[in-house]
């Protein structure tokens, strides 16, 4: 009866993880395991993905795999910080094509800090 209790019981925890975590199929690289509550607290687009349509998987591989990385990581800690312009692309567009509201509005202040930059360089430059 033991053996047989913790075979069912490991079948509970492995439905339960499946039910709880999502696939993330990435470019040029192996599949990531992500926790489902953390994409679908964050974008109403993954919501209907996952939930609704209880999507088990989701490919990102339109998308660097370090950038998906990020991504995820973002979605976890909404901090976005320092990123490179390359990265800054991916993320953006990440962030509209998934409608993440909270992300949106921190790419527009990347790029504006990065407008502002270049124009103190060139103000700079131009010995004003």
């Amino acid at each position: 009866i033991n053996a047989e209790y913790g075979q069912v019981t490991r079948l509970r925890v492995m439905e339960a993880l499946q039910e709880s975590t999502t696939v993330i199929i990435v470019k040029d690289s192996d599949p990531l395991l992500v926790e489902t509550k953390i994409l679908t607290e964050n974008s109403p687009v993954l919501r209907f993905i996952l939930d609704e349509c209880e999507f088990q998987e989701h490919d990102m591989s339109d998308f660097s795999s370090d950038a998906v990385r990020v991504f995820l990581t973002l979605l976890d800690n909404h901090a976005l910080g320092e990123i490179d312009e390359t990265m800054f692309r991916d993320i953006n567009k990440m962030a509209v094509v998934f409608q993440i509201g909270w992300l949106q509005e921190d790419c527009r202040e990347w790029i504006s800090k990065k407008m502002l930059t270049v124009a103190n360089f060139s103000h700079l430059l131009k010995g004003h």
